[in-house]
């Protein structure tokens, strides 16, 4: 792990809002309207620097719920108030994935807890913060199934596991500890980025030769739980949202029951369903619509919300997905990039009878296409365990 590189990204979090303002929505060029809110009024504007938001607006400030962009690609998602970042967010700096998550006052990082990730490794550390430096304990999260518990004191380490680092500053390289999941556990040792095959699928549209195995690719890891994200590498079928056009939500749609039913049964073998962790999905609706977004579910298989779109793919490139020969055969297209196909998310669109998708670009379409469009590719995800 790179720890030589975080305080100088501490300091960088500390000194972004300070350097790195905001525009101020008087100069905005806007580009488009969303429907009055009891949060207020959601708009896209973009400011003459560059710098680009997208969120909700109360008495002609930011406020609510909103993504604010620069112009050198640095990222904010999160929460406003009165025209500043304020209240709990992620702060994700553009080209290597690191990201700062808690609370923030004011358009500073506040005092308590935060998250800091390691695009490039995938590490984590996950504990308390006092003026933009770790303070007190917390837990060192490493990408490869390892993890230390470590105290820090004005960002200084002095102690890991419970024995003294003899006041070793947090620039030294901290020992890893083994993890003690599971050897059996096809996941025990996964990291961000990893690609694995897990499950099997007809994918080469030629029945005569059996099913291919499925690649999955892991986009998160929740060390506190013992499970990862994955998300299927490519659009494996088309398929309908829901049998036919009508107001639904992912809750009671048809593609939710045939994923948590027939794929998951037809698609796993015993022993890898063991893997497979029943997860609560909650389901918001359309921040830019307010359409209703339907009751949390338990699922097996799912598919990503616009939130987890925008959490783990920030930028459009990473969200471009190619099609199977057999989703092919069956209809996946784009029309922008012709290599790649248009893909569906479980946040409903502009009516409760649309849902949101990705296009052949990788552009977030939130108006969405009908539910019945069968067209539409699928990218299941799952949460599998790291240990039984």
């Amino acid at each position: 792990m790179k720890n030589k590189h975080f305080i100088p990204l501490i300091l960088l979090l500390s000194a972004i809002f300070l350097f790195g303002e905001i525009s101020q929505p008087v100069y905005a060029q806007i580009s488009s309207f969303g429907p009055s809110q009891s949060s207020g009024e959601y708009r896209v504007e973009t400011y003459a620097n560059g710098d680009r938001y997208e969120g909700y607006f109360v008495n002609g400030l930011y406020h609510g719920k909103g993504t604010y962009i620069w112009a050198n690609g640095d990222r904010y998602e999160g929460e406003f108030m009165n025209g500043q970042i304020d209240g709990a967010g992620r702060l994700t700096f553009f080209g290597n994935g690191q990201y700062w998550e808690g609370l923030f006052v004011q358009g500073q990082i506040s005092n308590g807890s935060g998250i800091f990730y390691w695009g490039d490794n995938g590490d984590k550390f996950d504990g308390q913060w006092l003026n933009g430096k770790p303070e007190g304990t917390g837990i060192l999260l490493h990408a490869d199934g390892t993890s230390n518990k470590v105290t820090f004191s004005n960002g200084q380490l002095i102690s890991q596991e419970g024995s003294t680092a003899g006041g070793n500053q947090w620039t030294d390289v901290i020992q890893r500890q083994p993890y003690t999941g599971s050897a059996s556990s096809p996941f025990q040792n996964i990291k961000v980025g990893d690609v694995v095959s897990f499950g099997r699928y007809e994918q080469d549209n030629n029945y005569n030769n059996g099913s291919e195995s499925i690649q999955w690719k892991c986009i998160d890891i929740d060390y506190n739980t013992g499970r990862a994200l994955m998300l299927s590498v490519y659009g494996l079928e088309t398929m309908a949202y829901h049998w036919n056009s009508q107001s639904i939500t992912w809750e009671n749609s048809s593609l939710r029951d045939y994923l948590n039913s027939n794929f998951y049964k037809g698609v796993f073998n015993d022993t890898e369903r063991q893997w497979i962790a029943q997860t609560l999905n909650s389901n918001p609706g359309s921040s830019a619509f307010g359409t209703y977004g339907g009751n949390n579910t338990y699922d097996y298989v799912f598919l990503l919300s616009i939130d987890q779109i925008m959490r783990y793919f920030p930028y459009e490139a990473l969200r471009k997905a190619q099609p199977t020969a057999l989703a092919r055969a069956h209809g996946a297209y784009g029309t922008a990039d012709p290599s790649c196909a248009w893909w569906w998310l479980r946040t409903p669109g502009q009516y409760s009878s649309a849902a949101t998708s990705i296009n052949s670009l990788g552009v977030l379409l939130n108006t969405g296409p009908d539910v019945s469009d069968i067209t539409g590719m699928i990218r299941p995800a799952i949460w599998v365990k790291l240990a039984g």
